[in-house]
């Protein structure tokens, strides 16, 4: 018998329980979803890519270097504003999914799981995702403090500004011969923000617990098996499909970013469907998405969307309080939405949190989220057709 939503949930959480990035438990869930996926279509891989092995220790470092800027702003302020400005526009790029200086950090490997359903004469090409390990359980992600990340950040970047604008302001002071004794005070302050901030993700950097990661993501993965079911059964007509299990999303979302970097396909005809912590809270479909910075998905997928929750009841919200998959591709300039169960306090549900456990999970939600997936796909399919 077909293993259901529930049976994939119960392995990837339970007997591959902490499927943190990179670990020996991710690699093993790679090796479930591609024998799940295989059973739908033969046009199955495990696609592995390298990346950097801590991502908190990496927004650490960035964090810290503004102390480094302050310190250089006592001799050289003008200098000290150039540094502190391209310190500032990497830690940007590397949050929106474009690495800089993690580069050159070891890298160490991970896997995407990749299944296509393609069709005989396709105009464009859907990529329905759902990462599929689990991340660390830390500080940051306790109760709570998930939902207080957006507004961390947001503090963490006015305060890189403020160090920044202070090195400016006190060094044009200084070339045309007058002295500031206000912004030195400034910038210490904005520095002492990033420098707590930066203990902070060292913290994280260095003490995880085990996240069972049931609903975020075992749920994801089992709607995405199901809905890939659910294609095989009644196919799109123009219309290639790509399924995509996605690894190390702890590390920066590095699954996806290595997803869309080698695919070979073109962003204007292609259309991301992301799955996310669907089996618990109200479930809920997304037309904005980004942290600190909310950046609108796909117009014709807010619409097909829109369409599907007039008779499947998953309605629209703006997710600002955590980053996903679909973050990073919309960063990059890609068409893309989220299908999400978010709790009151607008977070999803276990998010990366030791209590995220098989048997809070709703499997009828699950079917209902993969349902309204597929629903979107029909639905886009038919708009871009028009």
């Amino acid at each position: 018998m077909t293993p259901g939503v529930m049976e994939d949930v119960r392995f990837l959480s339970e007997t591959l329980s902490g499927r943190e990035s990179q670990s020996e438990e991710e690699e093993r869930a790679a090796e479930y979803i591609h024998g799940r996926l295989s059973s739908v279509t033969p046009d199955t891989e495990i696609e592995p890519f390298s990346c950097v092995d801590n991502w908190e220790l990496v927004v650490a470092s960035y964090l810290g270097e503004f102390l480094l800027v302050a310190l250089a702003a006592v001799w050289w302020p003008l200098p000290a504003a150039l540094y502190g400005g391209a310190v500032a526009f990497a830690f940007l790029a590397e949050w929106s999914g474009r690495p800089v200086f993690s580069r050159l950090l070891p890298a160490y490997e991970s896997a995407n799981v990749v299944a296509r359903l393609e069709s005989q004469r396709p105009r464009r090409v859907f990529l329905l995702t759902a990462r599929y390990d689990s991340g660390p359980a830390t500080l940051l992600t306790a109760p709570g403090a998930a939902a207080a990340q957006r507004a961390l950040h947001r503090l963490l970047l006015l305060a890189m500004t403020v160090v920044v604008a202070t090195c400016v302001v006190e060094g044009a002071a200084v070339l045309g011969g007058a002295e500031n004794p206000a912004m030195p005070w400034f910038r210490w302050t904005a520095a002492a923000v990033l420098g707590v901030g930066a203990v902070l993700y060292f913290i994280a950097a260095a003490w995880g617990g085990d996240a069972p990661g049931a609903n975020g993501n075992a749920s994801g993965v089992a709607a995405l098996i199901r809905a890939a079911e659910l294609l095989r059964e009644t196919p799109l007509e123009d219309s290639d499909v790509w399924l995509a299990a996605t690894g190390a999303h702890g590390r920066g979302r590095a699954g996806i970013r290595a997803l869309l970097g080698g695919a070979g396909i073109d962003k204007s005809l292609t259309h991301v469907v992301n799955l996310e912590s669907v089996g618990r809270g109200t479930l809920r479909h997304t037309v904005a998405e980004g942290m600190p910075v909310a950046m609108p998905c796909g117009a014709l997928l807010r619409a097909a969307a829109a369409k599907a929750d007039e008779t499947l009841a998953v309605p629209p919200v703006r997710l600002t309080s955590v980053a996903t998959d679909a973050h990073t591709v919309l960063a990059g300039g890609w068409n893309a939405l989220s299908i999400v169960g978010l709790d009151e306090d607008g977070v999803p549900c276990g998010w990366q949190w030791t209590e995220d456990t098989a048997d809070l999970v709703e499997p009828d939600q699950i079917e209902r989220a993969a349902a309204f997936a597929v629903a979107v796909l029909r639905g886009l399919e038919r708009l871009d057709r028009a």
